[in-house]
């Protein structure tokens, strides 16, 4: 979340917490009643989107390297035992083919890596009946293709989630809009209406209004002038 939504959050909390705190004061104004009601239910809403954006894609992360590391290993276990049958037998070709080192699979791009898998399963397969005396079974290369299946999927999901978080920032410009709204158009206006009548909520509410930019450098805020205004450009 950019440091204007996480400013404006704080500012939307505030007016929350001191309105909840002057319940009995705005509940006798039934059209403050219902802007609130709304305002309050948005904010929940627009809370449950901003952990969506903020999802941290760490666990994603830690998940696919073990993946990977599990794949890199029991593909070395295969390709090894291809190049030994190729050598023993004088098949050079094969040889060639199924020469893959540690770093050579561990230092390579994803996508890349996953051809050399690919392409090492494939050879088993090709060779699986003169692999079993190599060490290699049946079993061993379901296991290479399981892994390679496992990873192919691991890899999309951090592209999943990016795609995710872009949607719920969008969202939170949207809905961010609207809560702006009810406090610009509707409760802001009405809160003239407690500035004689119960001074301590009129001023605590218009103190939550103020948006402080912490994290930016910037000049000193102004307070939010509470008076009905006909532009409707207002900041917020």
């Amino acid at each position: 979340m950019k440091d204007i939504q996480e400013n404006k959050l704080s500012m939307y909390l505030a007016v929350k917490l001191v309105c909840e705190n002057f319940n009995a004061t705005w509940s006798t104004l039934p059209a403050f009643a219902d802007a609130f009601t709304e305002f309050r239910n948005k904010l929940k809403d627009f809370q449950k989107v901003v952990k969506t954006q903020s999802k941290n894609i760490t666990g994603v992360a830690k998940d696919k390297e073990q993946e990977k590391e599990e794949m890199i290993l029991k593909a070395l276990q295969v390709t090894s035992a291809i190049y030994a049958f190729a050598k023993t037998n004088g098949n050079e070709e094969l040889a060639t083919l199924a020469k893959f080192s540690p770093t050579r699979l561990r230092f390579t791009r994803d996508a890349l890596l996953l051809e050399y898998c690919n392409h090492i399963l494939s050879l088993a397969n090709e060779n699986a009946a003169s692999l079993v005396t190599f060490g290699i079974s049946t079993t061993d290369i379901s296991s290479l293709q399981s892994e390679i299946e496992d990873f192919e999927t691991i890899v999309a999901k951090p592209r999943e989630t990016l795609g995710t978080r872009v949607d719920a920032t969008s969202d939170l410009s949207t809905r961010m809009k609207s809560l702006d709204f009810i406090l610009k158009n509707r409760m802001d206006p009405l809160m003239l209406s407690f500035k004689t009548s119960s001074a301590t909520f009129y001023a605590k509410y218009k103190n939550a209004r103020m948006i402080i930019n912490l994290g930016i450098r910037h000049e000193k805020e102004a307070a939010i002038d509470l008076t009905p205004s006909t532009d409707e450009e207002s900041v917020a």
